[in-house]
């Protein structure tokens, strides 16, 4: 049942049979946060992307001392500190929890199998 929304906004974007659907999801594992926890902190380096399955998520960062909120996110969002995900670099933003949230990450190494995958998936089908 967790992996039901995950599913429903990767088929918004993309069609996929059901075994490659499950395949995909499995790529995904659950975390649950306690409110105020943090998921990422500004200087670290941002490992993975959430798909929230409930919760509310804050991205923010400091400017000349002042928390800036620059994203929330919710119910069926994803989050990360997407230039530091990408880059593999330090993250300049905060992730925190602003209340108990429950999500599916995946991480970057696995993400980049899934990049491979998925490329010659549809590879396949433009040479067939």
């Amino acid at each position: 049942m967790k992996y039901k929304e995950l599913k429903k906004q990767i088929l918004s974007v993309a069609q996929f049979t059901d075994n490659e659907l499950l395949k995909i999801c499995s790529f995904f594992k659950p975390n649950y946060y306690l409110q105020k926890d943090f998921i990422v902190t500004t200087g670290k380096i941002s490992k993975e992307i959430h798909f929230i399955i409930n919760g509310l998520i804050r991205v923010y960062y400091l400017k000349a001392g002042k928390e800036v909120t620059s994203y929330l996110a919710t119910d069926n969002d994803f989050v990360s500190s997407y230039s530091s995900f990408i880059n593999q670099k330090s993250s300049f933003e905060n992730i925190q929890c602003i209340e108990e949230c429950e999500t599916l990450a995946i991480d970057y190494e696995n993400m980049q199998e899934l990049y491979a995958i998925i490329s010659n998936h549809i590879l396949s089908k433009f040479n067939q």
